[in-house]
């Protein structure tokens, strides 16, 4: 049986794989590749990704990172969104998840929406309005957009009820809550 030279397994933008994740690793259908069954912590299914090209000992895994940006107010949503994109095999940075006790909260966030694949911005009637931190996230966001390749998918506005959108989204187009095929283009969004 040939040798595995594998010392990492990562995701995208070389984010480490999260701890609880349960992985199964085998040979892949070509030379220098493997296959990786991934079950993300909390994730109810198995997901597979074939072939994956072995570099410099590394794996790297096509999952993304997504960092969820809203007002407190609307957290149960978030909070069953999260879970959703889980089970889809996208990874949400949440603050009641992945803030501890003792954490630099600002610091924390700022390194999350740094290494995030894509910010979703939730817009209500009660985050547009409120100020506070939900401001400076969305600020800190579209600064970090402007690092990335003109025209690249970073920040994904999600209108969650009747509200104004900032004028700083205007460029970006929305995505409504309030139709039924919402959450699949979010999915296309994100993993396309």
């Amino acid at each position: 049986m040939p040798e595995l030279d594998l010392k990492n397994i990562i995701t995208e933008g070389r984010k480490e794989v999260p701890q609880g994740t349960l992985l199964r690793v085998s040979l892949g259908s070509r030379p220098g590749t493997v296959t990786v069954h991934v079950q993300l912590p909390d994730q109810t299914d198995w997901t597979m990704y074939s072939d994956l090209q072995i570099v410099n000992g590394t794996v790297t895994l096509p999952v993304k990172l997504v960092f969820l940006s809203h007002a407190k107010e609307d957290a149960r949503f978030i909070r069953d969104l999260a879970h959703r994109l889980l089970q889809d095999g996208v990874l949400a940075w949440f603050d009641e998840k992945e803030l501890l006790p003792g954490d630099d909260w600002k610091r924390k966030i700022d390194e999350a929406i740094e290494s995030s694949d894509f910010v979703l911005v939730f817009l209500s009637a009660t985050s547009v309005s409120k100020t506070g931190y939900f401001q400076r996230e969305l600020k800190y966001a579209l600064d970090q957009h402007q690092l990335r390749p003109e025209g690249s998918r970073y920040i994904i506005p999600i209108i969650i009820d009747e509200c104004q959108p900032p004028r700083s989204l205007r460029d970006i187009h929305w995505l409504r809550t309030d139709t039924s095929e919402w959450y699949e283009r979010l999915k296309r969004a994100l993993l396309s």
